[in-house]
């Protein structure tokens, strides 16, 4: 009689809140050598002969902004950098007549690689992400690989960045947040911090699967972000693939 107890205590518990039960501690497994630190430099030489009245001449010099980004299997054998389409393309005032830009990036190791643009985009609110794609012919690091699902409104996400431009090589910010759904055809909002910086962090499941790119952030609520839509990630990456395929 007394096992039939214990067995009946046993199958009641099992439906019961209140009986103790194993707690898990999600631990992720960042891919911290894909990150990289973007630096985009463009070398004002020449500008119109109308300037603003706030200008009093060209301001020709060299001037950087900085960026995220993550090696994402695009092209085998291809070293591909995905990051946001503004920090590829930063705009550039009405009056400048001639500049250069030059785009680098710095691995895990604290070494500086050039990078070549495959292709960028901006957001139009109709399909078309703020990405852009970078090749990066001397970076030898593992790419991660893109998410087959899209994220549902409360899944746990994160992404690797440089807010405010923070990174000591080979440790990078980890910052997590909650999926919270979509906005548009070009993107989706989550509860990411950020800040400038943080544009063109490839946004992650906890299984290291991209799901998106993060672009832009409120101005007051540095928590509230928006990153791209899944479905327009996944068009542009087949689009960076047939350049690829039409140039080889």
């Amino acid at each position: 009689m007394q096992w039939k107890i214990h067995f009946l205590l046993l199958v009641f518990c099992s439906f019961l809140t209140s009986c103790a039960r194993p707690s898990y501690t999600l631990k992720l497994n960042p891919p911290l050598k894909s990150y990289v630190k973007i630096y985009n430099t463009i070398e004002i030489k020449s500008c119109k002969d109308t300037l603003p009245k706030t200008l009093q001449a060209c301001p020709v010099g060299h001037y950087t902004s900085t960026g995220s980004g993550m090696a994402v299997f695009v092209v085998p054998r291809e070293p591909t950098i995905i990051t946001a389409g503004h920090v590829c393309t930063p705009p550039v005032a009405d009056f400048i007549e001639g500049y250069e830009n030059s785009i680098k990036v710095q691995d895990h190791t604290g070494t500086f690689h050039q990078a070549h643009l495959i292709k960028s985009s901006l957001d139009n609110s109709i399909g078309s992400p703020d990405m852009c794609a970078l090749w990066v012919p001397s970076l030898n690091v593992k790419p991660i690989f893109v998410s087959n699902k899209s994220p549902t409104p409360g899944q746990f996400l994160y992404y690797i960045g440089s807010p405010g431009g923070v990174y000591h090589p080979p440790t990078a910010p980890i910052l997590t947040g909650v999926f919270s759904g979509p906005v548009d055809a070009s993107s989706s909002m989550a509860t990411f911090p950020s800040i400038g910086g943080s544009s063109g962090s490839v946004v992650l499941s906890v299984r290291n699967r991209m799901v998106g790119v993060l672009f832009a952030t409120h101005p007051k609520i540095h928590h509230v972000t928006i990153m791209t839509s899944f479905k327009s990630t996944k068009v542009f990456l087949k689009s960076v693939k047939e350049s690829f395929n039409k140039k080889n």
